[in-house]
C-alpha cells in the first residue's frame, strides 16, 4: 500500500453512509436552492467526500463557489428516462382493419388457418386425423 492509499476501517462504513444520507436529506430539503458547505459542517466536515459518495449512488450534485471558501452544493433533478422513439403503426388499407378479430387488427393480416399448424416441427411425423 503506498503512502497515499489508506484502508478504511469497516466500522466506518455505517457512519459514512449515515453522513451521506443526512447530507442528501439536507440537499433535498433545500428544494434546489442548495446548501453551503458551512451549513453541512453540522453533519461532517468532509463534505466533498460525502458528495462523492452520493455521486457514486447516481445523484447529480453541482458545486458552485460563493467566494471566500464558501461553496454551494445543489442537488439536480434526476434525468427523465430515455424511451425509444415510438414508430407509428401503419395499417394496410384492406378489410382487415375493419375486422373485430384482435389478431387480424394487430398483425395486419388474416389469421392463419388451422390446417397450417400440421406442418409445425412439433407435429412432424404425427398423422393428421
Amino acid at each position: 500500500m503506498s503512502c497515499r492509499q489508506t484502508q478504511r476501517d469497516p466500522r466506518d462504513h455505517g457512519r459514512l453512509k449515515r453522513q451521506a444520507d443526512k447530507t442528501l436529506s439536507m440537499l433535498i430539503a433545500a428544494n434546489g436552492l442548495g446548501c453551503m458547505n458551512t451549513e453541512t459542517w453540522g453533519v461532517c466536515h468532509a463534505v466533498n467526500s460525502r458528495v462523492a459518495d452520493l455521486r457514486k449512488r447516481s445523484h447529480r450534485i453541482t458545486i458552485k463557489s460563493e467566494g471566500h471558501g464558501v461553496w454551494r452544493y445543489r442537488l439536480e433533478p434526476p434525468e427523465p428516462p430515455a424511451f425509444p422513439a415510438v414508430k407509428e403503426k401503419t395499417t394496410p388499407s384492406t378489410s382487415i382493419t375493419s375486422s373485430s378479430d384482435w389478431y387480424e387488427c394487430s398483425a395486419g393480416k388474416p389469421r392463419p388457418s388451422a390446417d397450417a399448424s400440421d406442418d409445425l416441427p412439433f407435429f412432424s411425423g404425427v398423422p393428421s386425423e
